[in-house]
């Protein structure tokens, strides 16, 4: 029961980092501002540069290492993309939770280019992420860890 348990734990404290990642990347990204003008968001949509798609798959190895079981990893997997989805639409709309944007019209224009950025983001990143996880499976199936998350 105890060993079921540190395992599920394992398992949740892997797809959260996991999460936080791949948000903080996109953010980054976002307010960094180093890859954007309104005319280049409005027409090809976020850019994420060689840095982040490195930082991104190699950092995406790690929970590929830490569960080699394919099953489990795919369904860390789309818990990731899915939470860090959720965390980058809360981080993006915040100003206007927050009372800073008071006007309705700029509060809706935020959301609907919060749901935008996040999409066009997350089509090459999600790519990236599941690439770099299958990698770290492999590796950790073939490096015989000997252990898995699984439970």
């Amino acid at each position: 029961m105890v060993i079921a348990l540190r395992k599920t734990v394992r398992n949740a404290l892997i797809t959260l980092g996991w999460t936080i990642l791949i948000a903080a990347l996109i953010l980054q990204a976002f307010y960094g501002g180093h890859c954007y003008t309104p005319e280049h968001l409005s027409t090809y949509g976020p850019t994420l540069t060689l840095l982040d798609v490195i930082a991104l798959f190699a950092l995406s190895v790690l929970p590929g290492l830490a569960s080699f079981d394919l099953e489990l990893l795919v369904k860390m997997y789309f818990w990731s993309l899915l939470l860090s989805i959720v965390l980058n639409y809360l981080c993006i709309t915040l100003p206007s939770y927050l009372g800073v944007i008071t006007i309705a019209a700029l509060q809706q224009l935020l959301a609907q280019g919060a749901i935008v950025f996040i999409f066009r983001s997350m089509v090459p990143s999600s790519i990236i992420c599941l690439m770099g996880g299958l990698l770290g499976a492999f590796l950790g199936e073939r490096l015989n860890l000997g252990y898995t998350t699984r439970s």
